[in-house]
């Protein structure tokens, strides 16, 4: 249930054994971001190799503000986790690439970009690119 209190906040519904169509209705003004994630040709479960550890700890925090939430903040912070260390005998991760989607109606702009390639907040990025709908970090 979307409230005034927790708009801000992700929201996160399953839907199980979905054939066919499946309908989104909303009303009320304002913004909404739907995003699917859909997953198919699997017919056995045990079939799927899953690593057996959890690589990432991924935190977002999106700060909206301006009329009707035209501006869009995101703190993401991606952290290597420390039970990794045990599991893969390793204190760091390798090269990671990573691909944030943009949603419809907004960008990203260079300067900022480039503003977090040289800041050192964000150390060990070499890379941010800017593409449609998309940014590459790296």
């Amino acid at each position: 249930v979307l409230l005034m209190i927790n708009l801000i906040e992700t929201q996160v519904r399953d839907v199980e054994d979905v054939w066919g169509v499946v309908y989104i209705d909303g009303f009320g003004n304002g913004y909404a971001l739907i995003q699917m994630h859909v997953g198919v040709n699997v017919e056995w479960d045990h079939k799927i190799r899953r690593p057996n550890y959890v690589p990432f700890a991924v935190d977002v925090q999106p700060m909206m503000s301006g009329r009707n939430f035209s501006i869009i903040d995101y703190n993401v912070c991606l952290g290597w986790r420390p039970e990794n260390i045990d599991v893969l005998k390793a204190s760091r991760s390798g090269t990671v690439f990573i691909e944030i989607q943009i949603p419809t109606g907004y960008r990203v702009e260079e300067k900022d970009l480039k503003m977090m390639l040289r800041g050192l907040y964000t150390r060990n990025l070499r890379e941010a690119e800017n593409w449609p709908g998309q940014i590459n970090f790296g």
